[in-house]
């Protein structure tokens, strides 16, 4: 992996293409729309962006979405709260058809800002957690706020919204961010890449996936999360005691495919078994596996040294 320095505007414009491309492969239509839109009502291609492969070559469209970005940059006030407004009034006049066809709508929110208010700094906080709370509440609808700067005031702000709320909003950092905060909660057992990152960011209806960066995993979520990342399509599920558990991690995890790990840029295994068999059974427990393991192979080494240097005794007495 090769890192560059680059402003926040070409941060987000790398993560809307990413998301372009990563919901063309998996059919998903999609919709890039800009906070501060030129035009009202706003125009297709200055504005906003579709992209959608269903019937079609999806290319043409990423290009478009590109050549938008490429012509936009970041400047003038956060009109969050405003935006979310208009996507309530559209969602909600597809509501039913939604509900009927068992689907949810994912928002995702790239912002390095607090939002604009008319008022002052808790106006604005009150504001958005009340037209969030709506949404949340009364669509099928999830949320994903994607921070994209390192002012720790605007991280503190989203942090204190996300726990107002309790309900599917997510704050996200960049995925080096992340992968700190997740080690931080007591979860570096596995290996966060890019690619788990991506999938968070695009919102992921599995919970667990959630609280990674909030607090440290019960021994159950991280069986859980371990299977997730380990288990190929059509394995049976890994036993269900834990110490089973734990070797059987301990054999797949050699052979599972490497992955980047967003934190030291190199190759690794998806998950670290030493790490699991602590998450699962406790440090302590972990440790005293390994003594009796050590200590076995101790008294065996022992064992076979007395044996060879019995062998050898008995062939010069001999």
């Amino acid at each position: 992996m090769v890192k560059r320095s680059c402003t926040r505007w070409e941060e987000i414009k790398q993560l809307a293409l990413e998301h372009a491309e990563w919901n063309t492969r998996q059919g998903t239509p999609c919709e890039f729309i800009l906070l501060n839109p030129r035009h009202s009502p706003p125009q297709s291609g200055v504005d906003f962006a579709r992209v959608d492969a269903h019937n079609s070559d999806a290319r043409p469209r990423i290009a478009a979405l590109k050549q938008m970005l490429d012509n936009s940059g970041p400047g003038g006030p956060t009109p969050i709260t405003a935006r979310l407004q208009e996507i309530q009034r559209r969602v909600r006049a597809e509501r039913s058809d939604l509900l009927a066809a068992g689907l949810r709508v994912v928002l995702v929110i790239a912002t390095d800002g607090i939002p604009s208010s008319t008022w002052h700094h808790s106006n604005a906080k009150n504001e958005l957690v009340q037209t969030l709370r709506t949404l949340l509440n009364e669509l099928p609808l999830n949320v994903v706020l994607r921070l994209c700067t390192d002012d720790s005031g605007v991280a503190d702000f989203y942090n204190d919204v996300e726990k107002d709320l309790e309900l599917f909003f997510d704050v996200l950092d960049d995925h080096l961010g992340e992968a700190r905060e997740i080690a931080q909660q007591g979860n570096g057992w596995f290996t966060y890449s890019p690619e788990l990152h991506r999938l968070r960011e695009g919102g992921t209806f599995v919970k667990i996936f959630d609280l990674l960066d909030e607090r440290r995993l019960t021994p159950a979520e991280a069986s859980l999360l371990a299977q997730l990342l380990l288990r190929q399509d059509g394995q049976a599920p890994l036993p269900e005691d834990p110490e089973e558990f734990c070797e059987a991690v301990e054999a797949l995890a050699p052979d599972a495919p490497l992955v980047l790990c967003a934190r030291s840029g190199r190759l690794a295994m998806p998950v670290h078994p030493w790490g699991l068999q602590c998450a699962v059974l406790g440090f302590w427990s972990s440790w005293a596996d390994e003594l009796r393991s050590l200590f076995g192979l101790a008294m065996l080494g022992a064992g076979t040294a007395c044996s060879s240097s019995r062998t050898l005794n008995e062939r010069l007495v001999s």
